[in-house]
């Protein structure tokens, strides 16, 4: 399952305007297996969006929201 959050900015004209969002999942890799967040910043002011940041962390109950 993957999760999406958005993040809104206010423009000049008083619009709040959408300029990026986090796409996160949870899955297993490894042997033996081991549970992780990867996280997936997407920039919406491009077109076509582009990817800014991708990570992977062990860090679960810091990390996810």
């Amino acid at each position: 399952m993957i999760y999406l959050m958005f993040y809104w900015h206010q423009s000049k004209e008083k619009k709040f305007v959408l300029d990026s969002c986090v796409y996160q999942s949870i899955l297993t890799r490894g042997e033996p297996p081991k549970i992780y967040l990867i996280r997936v910043f997407v920039d919406l002011d491009n077109d076509p969006a582009e990817v800014v940041t991708v990570y992977l962390t062990s860090k679960i109950k810091k990390y996810w929201r």
